[in-house]
C-alpha cells in the first residue's frame, strides 16, 4: 500500500521541482508506522478535524503543522498543475511574488477554497476543507485577513478563455505561451499578455484580480508598478495616463514630473518641423528672387543675369497654357540645390512621421501636445509661407515687358 501510494503521490511531481519531490519523499517516510486518526484520514489525531469549533482548535499549527500544509499544496498541485493557485505557489518559490499571498495557508485556500473544494480537487485539499470548509470553526487560520486567498483570483479555465481570445483578435509573442493543444500555466500566460496589451477587452478579470489590495506583489502576474519602471499601456481608445511607451521601449515617463517633461519635448520636435520648413520657404523665396531657381548656364533652359543685373528668361519648352517648362532630368548645375532638398525632405518627413506616432498612441496630452507645437509653429513662422505665395502671385502676374 505505502508503495502505490508514494508512486501516486510522485507522478509530475518533476514539474515543481526537485525540492517537491524531496518534500513528498520525507513526508512519505515519515509516516511509515505511524497509524492515522480512526474516522479522519488527518495528518495527526486531534478532535478539532471533526470539532474544529470546539474549544482548543483555534491554533491549526498544533495539529496540521506547515509541513503538512506545504505537504497537501504539492499534492494539489501535483495532481493538477494548471489550477491558478499553483500558478501563484510556484511564482512565490521563484520570486515572481511575494507579500500574504504566498504564505502557506493563503496559497491552500487559493486551491481549495470555493470551486476547487466543491469539486474535490485532489485529496491535498480534504484537511482544509475539514477546517475551513464545512461551517462554524474556530480556526484561526481560516479567518486571518493576512492568510486570505485572493479573492478575486482569475481560475484556470476563464484564464485559457481569455488568453484565447485574446490570441485570435491579435498576435502577440506571448500567445506561444498557451495554446490550445498546450497551455501548462493559463493564468502567467494572461498576466504577460495583459501587462503589454491592459486595454484589450478580455483583460477584464486580469484588472480586477491585479486591483485587489495587495495584488501589487503578485509581479509576475500583474507587473512591476512601483518605483522607477512602470508598464507601458497600448490602449486603443483616447485615455489618460502617463505609462504610454512613447516612440521607443525605454520612453516610458512613468510619472506626472516626467510626463510634463515628454510633453515639452513632444512639444518641441513639432516646432521644430515648423521652424525647418518655415527656413526651407525662406531659401526658396531668397533663391527665386536671385534668379537661382532654374538657372541653367547651359542654355538649356532657365534664367540668365544681364550686365545691369536684371533677370531675363532663357527659352524653355512651352507647356500647356503657354507656360514654360524647366528640364526634366537634374543638371550638374542644379545638383548641389537638389541634395540640400532632399536632405531636408528625409529629415522633416522622419519627424513628421515620428509625430504621427506619437498621437496614435491615443494619449490625450501626447496627442495635444503635438498639436500645440504645430500650432505655435504657425504662429510663430507662418508668415514665411504667406510671403513666398505672395511672391510667387506677383511674379506671375508682372507685365511682360516691363522695362521697354
Amino acid at each position: 500500500m505505502m508503495g502505490r501510494t508514494w508512486r501516486r503521490n510522485c507522478v509530475g511531481v518533476g514539474g515543481l521541482g526537485v525540492g517537491g519531490l524531496v518534500l513528498v519523499v520525507f513526508i512519505q517516510l515519515s509516516t511509515v508506522g505511524v497509524p492515522a486518526a480512526e474516522g479522519n484520514d488527518a495528518p495527526g489525531a486531534s478532535p478539532c478535524w471533526d470539532s474544529p469549533s470546539a474549544e482548543g482548535c483555534e491554533d491549526a499549527n498544533v495539529y496540521y503543522p506547515p509541513i503538512e500544509v506545504l505537504a497537501d499544496i504539492v499534492a494539489v498541485c501535483t495532481a493538477q498543475p494548471k489550477l491558478s493557485g499553483c500558478s501563484v505557489y510556484n511564482a512565490c518559490s521563484s520570486s515572481g511574488a511575494s507579500g500574504p499571498f504566498c504564505t502557506k495557508w493563503s496559497i491552500l485556500a487559493d486551491l481549495c477554497s470555493g470551486g476547487a473544494a466543491a469539486t474535490g480537487v485532489a485529496t491535498g485539499c480534504r484537511h482544509y476543507t475539514q477546517l475551513c470548509g464545512l461551517g462554524k470553526t474556530s480556526v484561526t487560520q481560516c479567518s486571518d485577513p493576512l492568510l486570505r486567498p485572493i479573492q478575486s483570483l482569475v481560475s484556470a479555465a476563464v484564464a485559457a478563455e481569455d488568453v484565447a481570445a485574446m490570441c485570435d483578435a491579435m498576435s502577440m509573442e506571448d500567445c506561444a505561451t498557451c495554446t490550445t493543444a498546450l497551455c501548462p500555466d493559463p493564468l502567467l500566460s494572461l498576466g504577460k499578455l495583459c501587462i503589454s496589451m491592459p486595454g484589450m477587452t478580455d483583460c477584464l478579470h486580469w484588472k480586477v484580480m491585479c486591483s485587489e489590495d495587495g495584488a501589487e506583489a503578485l509581479t509576475a502576474f500583474c507587473g512591476v508598478t512601483s518605483g522607477e519602471t512602470c508598464n507601458p499601456a497600448m490602449q486603443m481608445p483616447f485615455h489618460w495616463g502617463y505609462t504610454d511607451a512613447i516612440l521607443f521601449p525605454g520612453w516610458v515617463p512613468c510619472s506626472p514630473g516626467w510626463y510634463f517633461l515628454s510633453l515639452l519635448a513632444v512639444a518641441a520636435m513639432a516646432l521644430l518641423v515648423s521652424f525647418m520648413k518655415a527656413l526651407h520657404a525662406r531659401e526658396e523665396l531668397h533663391a527665386s528672387l536671385s534668379g537661382k531657381v532654374g538657372d541653367d548656364e547651359s542654355g538649356e533652359g532657365g534664367s540668365s543675369r544681364s550686365e545691369d543685373g536684371s533677370v531675363s528668361a532663357l527659352p524653355l519648352a512651352a507647356g500647356a497654357g503657354g507656360k514654360a517648362l524647366g528640364p526634366l532630368f537634374v543638371s550638374r548645375e542644379v545638383l548641389g540645390e537638389n541634395l540640400k532638398g532632399a536632405l531636408f525632405v528625409a529629415v522633416t518627413l522622419t519627424l513628421d512621421y515620428l509625430l504621427m506616432l506619437v498621437a496614435m498612441t491615443f494619449n490625450i496630452g501626447l496627442f495635444g501636445a503635438v498639436i500645440f507645437g504645430f500650432s505655435l509653429g504657425a504662429l510663430l513662422f507662418g508668415h514665411t509661407h504667406s510671403r513666398q505665395g505672395s511672391s510667387g502671385s506677383a511674379e506671375r502676374d508682372a507685365p511682360c515687358c516691363s522695362n521697354t
